[in-house]
């Protein structure tokens, strides 16, 4: 039996007090670190189950919100509350926990693995070698039920009926069979189907139909039951023989099932006929042609080994969603409709610069396909399908549109808001992307629209447009929260779907200080409007809600504040449950603070953090990492590490008496060497300016992959810096420009498109002048370059290019080569290599007094 302990020194609540000074952290205190996630809420909010992950292994507690109690369970998973929150259970490597928590009494069952309570708490159900058995929470009221011989179980939506498969003797010999149970009515359990073998089970949405996959006599068939008048099940089935006359060739995958609503059209994937290639006539030559639309060798490219076929159970037709020429399909929920389109209508690339498709609304009863939207914008959020699958709205023209699958009618959602609702801050090459949606009402009536600070409600058929918040004449953004958990729809796959939520509570909506990027969290409703539940402090993030009520629990953290899990209702305070991590609040990190610059009349930040135990009266060396808009890392908590995948770690640097900048950088067209140049100097300038510990004569510079671009090249205009890292950089980007990476994929789309943001010719003077191997003759400062020779990202000769040069013209540099490698480092032993690298390559050119590493000798 697990022993309920009620005080544990490893976690604290709020107002944690370490009982020793702060003092100033060693890598061997970094093998104290902890991590906390919070796994479920009861429906109540007076319990929560949380795990702390450590090197020694992960521990379940499950601990009293109000009491503080807690519940231990080493090396615990699969954990869950009854849906009355009276029970709790959670699987251990060789059996199943059930606590009731109203008494804290314990019960062990042999097994490991799935377990369930039943939709109305009243069983508990858990299967252990085949014997499926179901638990009454309530022995007096239910009795037990058990089934022999279980190899799989699924509830229903509202977990009332329970499917098993079950070994069975039938009359082809033994075999399986699908056994239905009523476990609300407590009925006799009925036969569904039976057959040699049974697979993939899967309800529809709403539990009224199942669909699964069945072997008799070896052939595969895929089957739909649905309950008719009698209550009995009816099914039909389609079989690979029926399978192959309607798309000749074509076999069962037998990979997932998706069934719509009412059991009408199941969704499967099909293999494709393989057309063998006579003996003698394969082509060991790749062909490059001109006339392709992409790099991709010709007869090299790998053809789609399945596609995805809709099944009309009705009139037991066959409907392809994918096509070779069309090959992406996203289905409405309500599986009457699927958006479905290719990859390569607007392509070369380089042409058009964005990517863009043309996308079909095909009906998936009657087969008809007809154009929806041409030439939009293919990126995510930008194109979205409502919860019920009546509208698709989309970003085109600066604007948002939504058409009504039912009447065919368009509207113009945003035609009365009268501010941008894409990104004004875009520096991307191409048109800004839409704000993504910030969700849709479950009855699809509103759609809740962003512009740069506010949220916009706005009517879906009308285009009626109310704003719900008023940031902008103070800068602050609000945003409703969004857990990621978007409705059960394939289209989340792609990036067709976002959040349902329901006017009948209050929306969550993070409110965040563009200026300080502090955050808060507030309530909108009709009735009461803003409410301000949590005033502005740190970065706020993984919110949950009791289902039952209005109390929310959710992180907060900074950059060197550890996550703190806090309670928080309308009628009480927010309160702190649990400090992660607590050991790291023993340390002296330094502090942090927001520079403010500008550049090109562009308003900018960086983020300064202060060496520990900075003393005001002494000088300190700083060390600037760049990537592109780093300022809000002051708001993200990464602990400190002596295993980095990049080498560098900002809290590992404060620890060891440096300055950390890092800015944000802003980007003109076709010229992205000399805009990093211009807002690197500008922020370092300006921490200068108002920081007077930091010494000018003693700072580095640090980057990793397009960082490590950024610093290679800043480094032949610059002469601020005495020692610089730059990882995994692309130093040579006409030769870049010009090769595939190890994906088969053309490069050049990062500049047509993306991050380098080069549109002219490869054979221009703008490469030239971006070039970090053109502008080395002006390197004067000390590198640390490193790579891998694996790398599939960025390759490794590009390093060593710029090793090459600044060693042909008797530069000081070093380049590390790790072997078998990733573009970030993944192994233990090479993190850790680099990162003590990093530190003694710094501190042997910025820190007085330092000696010269063994390995550099």
């Amino acid at each position: 039996m697990i022993n309920t302990i009620k005080l544990c020194l490893l976690f604290c609540l709020g107002g944690y007090l370490s009982a020793n000074a702060q003092q100033i952290a060693s890598p061997k205190d970094y093998e104290k670190w902890t991590k906390l996630s919070l796994n479920a809420v009861s429906p109540k909010g007076d319990w929560i189950a949380c795990t702390t992950h450590n090197t020694q292994g992960d521990t379940l507690m499950v601990r009293n919100t109000i009491t503080s109690e807690n519940l231990y369970f080493p090396k615990a998973f699969l954990q869950q509350f009854s849906p009355d929150g009276n029970y709790f259970g959670c699987s251990l490597r060789d059996s199943i926990i059930l606590v009731n928590m109203l008494d804290g009494k314990q019960s062990r069952y042999s097994g490991s693995g799935q377990h369930n309570f039943t939709g109305d708490s009243r069983y508990f159900i858990y299967n252990h070698n085949g014997k499926l058995q179901l638990i009454p929470l309530d022995k007096k009221k239910n009795k037990t039920f058990s089934f022999e011989r279980v190899s799989q179980y699924v509830f229903n939506s509202s977990k009332t009926i329970l499917l098993m498969v079950q070994e069975s003797d039938v009359s082809t010999g033994k075999g399986q069979q699908i056994v239905s149970f009523d476990v609300a009515q407590g009925i006799k359990p009925q036969v569904v189907d039976t057959a040699k073998k049974i697979t993939g089970l899967q309800w529809s949405r709403n539990g009224p139909a199942l669909a699964y996959y069945k072997t008799i006599n070896g052939e595969l068939s895929l089957c739909v039951a649905t309950k008719n008048r009698g209550k009995n099940y009816n099914v039909k089935q389609l079989s690979s023989k029926r399978l192959q006359q309607l798309i000749p060739g074509s076999a069962f995958m037998g990979s997932a099932l998706r069934v719509g609503p009412q059991g009408n059209i199941v969704l499967f994937d099909a293999r494709l006929p393989v057309v063998e290639k006579q003996k003698g006539t394969e082509e060991p030559v790749k062909i490059w042609s001109s006339t392709s639309k992409d790099l991709a060798p010709l007869n090299h490219k790998k053809e789609p080994s399945g596609i995805w076929l809709a099944w009309s159970v009705e009139k037991d037709t066959i409907i392809p969603l994918e096509t070779l020429n069309q090959p992406v399909a996203v289905p409405t929920r309500d599986f009457r409709h699927a958006l479905v389109f290719g990859t390569e209508d607007y392509t070369p690339r380089f042409k058009y610069t964005d990517e863009y498709i043309d996308i079909y609304l095909l009906n998936l009863i009657t087969g008809k396909k007809e154009l929806l939207i041409e030439k939009q914008l293919y990126q995510s959020g930008q194109t979205v399908i409502s919860p019920k699958g009546r509208f698709v709205t989309y970003f085109k023209n600066n604007s948002w549109w939504c058409h009504d699958l039912r009447s065919k009618k368009t509207t113009h959602l945003s035609a009365t808001i009268p501010y941008p609702l894409y990104r004004e801050d875009y520096d991307l090459p191409g048109q800004p992307p839409a704000y993504t949606l910030g969700g849709w009402t479950d009855d699809e009536r509103y759609i809740f629209l962003y512009d740069t600070y506010d949220i916009w409600q706005v009517e879906a058929t009308t285009g009626k447009a109310k704003k719900i918040t008023n940031g902008r004449p103070d800068k602050i953004r609000y945003r409703l929260y969004d857990d990621g958990l978007v409705f059960d729809n394939p289209a989340k796959i792609f990036g067709f779907t976002v959040q349902e939520v329901t006017l009948k509570n209050p929306l969550t909506a993070i409110k965040e200080d563009t200026h300080s990027l502090r955050q808060s969290l507030v309530l909108w409703d009709k009735k009461y409007g803003l409410r301000e539940m949590v005033p502005f402090g740190k970065r706020l993030n993984s919110i949950q809600k009791a289902l039952d009520n209005q109390t929310y629990f959710y992180f907060d953290s900074d950059w060197k504040s550890p996550p703190r899990l806090c309670r928080v209702s309308p009628s009480q305070k927010p309160k702190v449950i649990l400090q992660s991590n607590p050991s790291y609040l023993d340390y002296d990190w330094g502090t942090a603070r927001l520079i403010d610059y500008k550049v090109n009349d562009k308003d900018l930040k960086a983020a300064l953090y202060y060496p520990a135990g900075y003393d005001p009266e002494k000088n300190y060396p700083m060390v600037v990492n760049i990537y592109e808009r780093l300022s809000s890392t002051i708001m993200k908590y990464v602990p400190a590490t002596a295993a980095s995948d990049n080498g560098v770690s900002i809290a590992h640097l404060t620890a060891n008496g440096y300055f950390v900048l890092c800015p944000d950088i802003a980007y003109r067209q076709n010229d992205i060497g000399q805009s990093a140049v211009d807002c690197v100097t500008a922020a370092v300038n300006a921490a200068c300016s108002e920081e007077k510990g930091i010494d000018k004569k003693r700072m580095g510079i640090t980057g990793h992959s397009f960082g490590g671009y950024q610093v290679c090249y800043l480094l032949g205009k610059s002469k601020l810096f005495r020692a610089a890292v730059a990882g995994a950089p692309v130093t040579d980007i006409t030769s870049h420009y010009l090769t595939l990476n190890a994906f088969g994929m053309a490069r050049m789309d990062t500049f047509d498109s993306y991050q380098f943001r080069i549109d002219a010719p490869y054979y221009s003077e703008t490469f030239k002048k971006n070039s970090p191997v053109d502008a080395a003759p002006g390197i004067t400062t000390p590198l640390l370059l490193w790579s891998s020779d694996s790398d599939p990202i960025v390759d490794y000769y590009q390093a060593q290019m710029l090793y090459n040069a600044l060693w042909r013209m008797q530069k000081e540099s070093t380049l590390l080569l790790y072997p078998d490698e990733e573009h970030s480092l993944m192994e233990e032993k090479n993190r850790q290599d680099l990162t003590e690298k990093v530190m003694q390559w710094l501190d042997y050119h910025l820190k007085k007094d330092s000696e010269k590493p063994q390995w550099l000798q």
